[in-house]
């Protein structure tokens, strides 16, 4: 279901709501994390970061969220080189904005101690 709603914001083409289709991708990356597709999570927090780069400023809290989802993504693949950049950039917005999930911060922690909220 979360698919096919993303595939009709996708079909919306220019005119879609660009902003509508990252919130769509970063959620959908979500789903697909918490499930285990981690090369199709990471594919789809992409798009999404790229869209927010393009709308929000660089210490936007939706611009941290798809940093942070892109961020676990990699880690969960094992590319720590790649992720650690994103969640140094993303922590500090979330916790600014008070927006780090508590479950993320715990999986992220146990990775990466150095990074997380506290």
């Amino acid at each position: 279901m979360a698919r096919d709603a993303l595939r009709v914001l996708e079909a919306g083409g220019a005119t879609a709501d660009r902003s509508e289709l990252a919130d769509a991708q970063a959620a959908l990356g979500g789903i697909l994390l918490e499930s285990g597709a981690l090369a199709e999570a990471e594919a789809l927090f992409r798009r999404a970061l790229e869209i927010r780069r393009d709308r929000f400023p660089e210490r936007h809290p939706k611009l941290a969220e798809a940093m942070c989802g892109l961020g676990e993504a990699l880690t969960e693949q094992g590319r720590r080189a790649e992720a650690a950049p994103l969640l140094r950039s993303a922590f500090p917005i979330l916790r600014v904005w008070g927006l780090a999930d508590p479950v993320v911060v715990e999986r992220i922690a146990a990775e990466w101690p150095d990074l997380a909220p506290h």
